[in-house]
């Protein structure tokens, strides 16, 4: 009941406050400072409620990037996303790193590991090209669009690590994920460099393809 609480007060706290007081800066023009100042203040508060009322502070965040308004959304990437990205996501890497315990002789994390690559990788494209030919692409689609989807090294590092701060996982659970994050999407693009030369061609007959993908196909395809 106080998760379900937290949630509903961190929604409310967005959609009740911060937005109504973001539009009446918008409309009187007031500073970019400003502007960002209640962006923190969003961002802050809502990952706030939601820690205190036992759901993670990680979904508190991102309820706030999800519900601010369009024009300061895309102005808060503007301005945050590059020194998000050089300033505070190497300490979260870092972080991760040091939280995982690895052993060589740890039977346990290396068979967790094993299980969760087999699932992420072979099983991922699997199923990627089964849902690429029951939406009319063929197999050569579905085989790029199944090792493209490997990157995913960020997200599931946050999540893993939300799971083990609330309990979900444990600390052997964790360093075998961790392992399975980095491992996993490493193998991206050399997989890409293999298969992209043999497969090119037949993905170009497929079907609409999004600008991405085309985008690698080009870049990456033999000359």
């Amino acid at each position: 009941a106080l998760a379900i609480a937290g949630g509903v007060g961190a929604v409310g706290l967005l959609i009740l406050v911060i937005n109504p007081l973001l539009g009446q800066a918008l409309r009187t023009n007031a500073p970019e400072r400003v502007l960002m100042i209640l962006v923190g203040i969003a961002i802050f508060g809502t990952a706030a409620v939601t820690e205190a009322s036992g759901l993670h502070m990680v979904l508190g965040a991102y309820a706030a990037g999800v519900l601010l308004p369009d024009k300061i959304r895309h102005m808060a990437a503007d301005k945050l996303d590059m020194p998000t990205s050089m300033l505070l996501l190497p300490f979260f890497f870092l972080s991760a790193g040091l939280d995982a315990h690895i052993s060589g002789s740890d039977t346990t994390v290396w068979a967790i590991f094993l299980a969760g690559m087999l699932v992420c990788t072979l099983v991922k494209v699997l199923a990627t090209i089964l849902a690429a030919r029951l939406g009319g692409e063929n197999f050569a689609f579905g085989t790029m669009a199944g090792i493209l989807l490997q990157t995913k090294g960020l997200m599931e590092l946050v999540i893993v690590t939300v799971f083990r701060d609330i309990g979900l996982v444990s600390g052997q659970t964790y360093s075998a994920l961790v392992l399975v994050a980095l491992a996993s999407t490493a193998l991206t693009m050399p997989l890409t460099k293999i298969f992209l030369p043999h497969l090119g061609e037949a993905m170009d007959r497929s079907g609409v393809r999004p600008v991405a993908m085309i985008s690698v196909g080009r870049n990456a395809s033999p000359r």
